[in-house]
């Protein structure tokens, strides 16, 4: 038994990485919490991460008598009676498990999830029988079993890359301390599934981008450090940083917060502070603005209690390259990032007789366009996960509120389309009825029955768009069903697509309609006025289209809401919507045009205006399902046309040319494409058929190139503006190189195969295709330093000039990279006496 026990620890210790992050819980709470401390604050990497696990445990123990801490918490606190209760409350666990598994699988896969996550980062702190309960507990509960959940985001687009509910987290970590080769085939089928997603759109939809999703972004944090096998290791490290990457790629530094299409965690994080903003501070060098208790009218956070243990598990600083943090902070400016987009289609239409629905696998397109202060971004189709999906918007920062910190809600503006019942912004209160329950009102997450919609601010419409840079086409339609119920009619009294303004300062200061200033609110607006913003430097135009009045007064008027002004296109208003065909909702026109600026490129309010009134709206036609809208304007001119119930659309014309659906991810700093791709000053060649990711971090002068085919190598070509790298045969990984005080270095991280026997024989294997190529690097600089996979690499210069490393010169420790132990001296001699 003593044995057994040996070997027990034995297994959980070799899990645990040679060099693990220390696990300090010292500072997670505070002694007390005053009243600053509510204020919030800027803070980056370590402060970010112990300010997030201090609110949180405010947060998880409002309204109780005595501060409760999580498992791990009390694991990790070295306090001998916390880690012996933590233990106990495991062991009870996997006993109360062990007596109904069926049970335990539909309700405890998150439980389990977080235990092998205990286990991995205090393995010490285990005793032996909680240790045998565990392996028990997982054995019995079969990880690859359907009812725990951990199969069912194989497929879903983006949904491994988020790790949707840290699905792929029991499968790899658990099988690998069971020894579990069918949980791991399983996780492994969900790497391959992800790195396919991400090599075949530009992967930033909800998902891999604005969804932390349950701590599944933090989860890859665990996996790159547990994953015993080295080639899943390098993929975990690849897809963590292409999902980092688009953060870094969304991030204003002007306005200091992640911008573009949002989630339905956007209007939180609009709002305030959740846990996707606390993460990206983690990982930033430069201060961001936090806070989980930011207080609205009416309502005070403080009075919230959530309880997410996983966030303190898996708490941690990210394992991520400093290249990253200068494409946030220092991009190229203006920035337009184009890509492809994968939508889930949870949401439906009512369902039409002789119409098809929308094609979840057609073309979508997601554009956000940076500038110095402001950004508009778009998408085309409809929801992604939840109902509250925002498909356009725009942000830059409240010059009428200048002391308040760059990120806060007093600080920014955002400006979005939303379809709406009764009137309601994600901060007012209101009811809504379905027809599951007609005679209860909806519940909001967050602020309950009437809201404040906080977190779930329901869309129920779809909207069309043509976006060029800061000009923006966005067509609506309405609807009254979605993938909750259908509403109770007798109970709604308006429909209407809302232009948002959300901007936390009160008053009329800076709008106009047309060249008219607003004096108060309501104000309606006739057919062709233009509702004008003028925020300081920034300047935005916005455009109602033809909208169909299906019953009652409907106006066209902006009115002031919590937090909000709204530029309201009725369809419906003053009366119910009893009686109205699901076709007459479908077809129901709105939209609006939306143009963005600010004095860097117009010189003044006054020149921007002039020229948005000089434009004219040339077609706003409808025909059925199908509209025709065309906007045109000196150096500009979009035309579209739509299906409003399948979303296609026929026409998409920029300056009389077809706007073409990206296959990838274009931006300055960044692309993804097969063959040939470039950024502004580094290409990429691959084989015309092979995909490749390329990243230029010109401020640290490092330049990447991704080989992200996980069982593949191929011919590469690398060139940047300080060396060319080149390889005849590149194996599944990154090339990074780097200027540094006039020396090129070359740091390279890929799984190569390994040999076995001494290195002669390997440039025979390489010379036939059998192995990797060498790596061959042109420069005009005169020293060039390599290391592979972390360890120093020999160069060598030719009589030509050319550098050249020999990725086997050590086969022993290929061998070791690859996860196999060294080759004896016995065998290195036997190998060198046969040749």
């Amino acid at each position: 038994m003593n044995t057994r026990r040996a070997s027990l620890a034995a297994l959980f210790l070799s899990l645990a990485p040679l060099q693990a992050e220390p696990v300090d819980v010292s500072r997670w709470v505070l002694p007390d919490y005053p009243p600053e401390f509510f204020a919030g604050k800027q803070a980056a990497g370590q402060d970010a991460l112990e300010f997030w696990m201090q609110s949180l445990h405010f947060r998880e123990n409002i309204g109780r008598e005595k501060f409760r801490r999580t498992t791990f918490e009390n694991l990790a606190s070295g306090d001998a009676a916390l880690v012996a209760a933590a233990n106990a409350e495991i062991a009870a666990g996997c006993r109360k498990a062990l007596a109904d598994i069926p049970a335990f699988r539909e309700k405890g896969a998150r439980t389990m999830h977080q235990w092998i996550i205990c286990a991995l980062r205090v393995p010490e702190a285990l005793t032996d029988e909680t240790r045998e309960l565990l392996l028990r507990t997982l054995r019995e509960a079969d990880l690859t079993h359907p009812d725990n959940d951990y199969d069912n985001w194989l497929e879903i687009a983006g949904g491994n890359g988020s790790n949707v509910h840290g699905h792929l987290t029991p499968l790899i970590l658990g099988g690998a301390l069971l020894g579990d080769t069918k949980a791991e085939k399983m996780a492994y089928w969900g790497f391959r599934r992800e790195l396919d997603h991400q090599n075949t759109t530009g992967d930033v939809g909800e998902y891999n981008l604005l969804e932390n999703h349950f701590n599944g972004i933090t989860d890859w944090e665990m996996i790159k450090e547990h994953t015993p096998d080295p080639h899943l290791r390098r993929m975990a490290y690849m897809i963590a940083e292409r999902c980092w990457i688009n953060r870094v790629l969304t991030w204003s530094a002007a306005t200091g917060r992640n911008t573009g299409p949002g989630s339905r965690m956007a209007p939180s994080q609009w709002f305030g502070s959740d846990s996707e903003r606390f993460l990206f501070a983690t990982a930033s060098r430069r201060p961001v603005w936090l806070n989980l208790f930011q207080k609205w009218d009416g309502e005070d956070p403080k009075a919230f209690r959530s309880s997410w243990p996983l966030n303190q598990t898996q708490a941690r600083l990210p394992d991520l390259p400093d290249y990253l943090d200068p494409v946030a902070w220092e991009k190229q400016m203006p920035h337009e990032l184009q890509a492809a987009l994968t939508h889930i289609p949870h949401d439906r239409h009512p369902v039409l007789e002789g119409e098809k629905d929308a094609d979840p696998l057609a073309p979508k397109k997601y554009v956000n366009y940076q500038t110095a202060d402001y950004t508009l971004g778009s998408s085309t189709g409809s929801g992604v996960i939840a109902p509250c999906y925002v498909g356009a918007v725009a942000f830059w920062n409240n010059s009428r509120n200048p002391e308040a910190p760059i990120g806060s809600p007093e600080r920014f503006c955002a400006l979005y389309p939303h379809y709406v019942f009764n009137g309601m912004s994600f901060l007012d209160d209101g009811d809504l009825y379905f027809q599951k329950k007609p005679d209860e009102p909806l519940s909001d997450h967050r602020g309950g029955p009437s809201g404040p919609w906080l977190r779930e601010f329901i869309e129920f419409g779809r909207l069309g768009t043509l976006q060029h840079r800061n000009t923006l086409i966005a067509s609506y339609t309405s609807d009254t069903a979605t993938n909750r119920d259908r509403l109770v009619k007798s109970k709604v009294n308006r429909a209407s697509a809302g232009m948002f303004l959300m901007r936390w300062t009160d008053g009329v200061e800076g709008l106009s309609i047309n060249r008219e200033p607003v004096k108060s609110l309501p104000a309606e607006l006739s057919p062709g006025d233009w509702w004008f913003i003028e925020d300081g430097d920034v300047y935005a135009a916005v455009r109602p289209l033809e909208a169909t009045r299906l019953r009652g007064k409907c106006r066209t008027v902006l009115e002031k809401r919590t937090r909000h002004i709204v530029l309201y296109q009725d369809n419906l208003a003053g009366a119910d919507a009893e009686g109205i065909p699901d076709r007459e909702w479908v077809e129901a026109r709105s939209g609006f045009v939306v143009e963005m600026g600010n004095k860097a490129e117009y010189g003044s309010f006054g020149a921007f205006r002039d020229l948005i009134l000089a434009g004219k709206v040339t077609k706003d036609s409808s025909e059925g399902l199908e509209r025709e809208i065309a906007w045109e304007r000196q150096g500009r001119k979009l035309e579209m046309k739509w299906n409003c119930y399948t979303e296609a659309f026929s026409r998409r014309l920029i300056d009389g040319k077809e706007d073409p659906w990206p296959d990838f991810l274009t931006a300055p700093e960044f692309s993804v494409g097969k063959g040939t791709m470039s950024v502004k000053d580094a290409t990429l060649e691959l084989p015309e058929s092979k995909t490749g990711w390329l990243l230029s971090a010109a401020p640290m002068k490092t330049w990447v190139a991704y080989q992200p085919e996980a069982e593949e190598s191929m011919r590469l070509g690398f060139r940047t503006p300080v060396a060319e790298v080149t390889a005849d045969s590149f194996p599944f990984g990154k090339i990074i190189v780097k200027e540094d005080g006039g020396k090129i270095v070359c740091h390279i991280d890929a799984s190569y195969r390994p040999f076995f026997h001494y290195p002669p024989r390997g440039s025979i294997y390489q010379a036939r295709g059998t192995l990797p190529s060498e790596i061959v690097i042109r420069t005009k600089a005169v020293v060039v330093e390599a290391a592979i996979n972390g360890r120093p690499c020999p160069v060598v210069r030719d009589a030509d000039g050319v550098f050249r490393l020999n990725p086997y010169h050590d086969p022993d420790a290929m061998r070791i990279d690859a996860g196999f132990r060294g080759i004896s001296k016995k065998r290195k001699t036997a190998d060198a006496v046969e040749e």
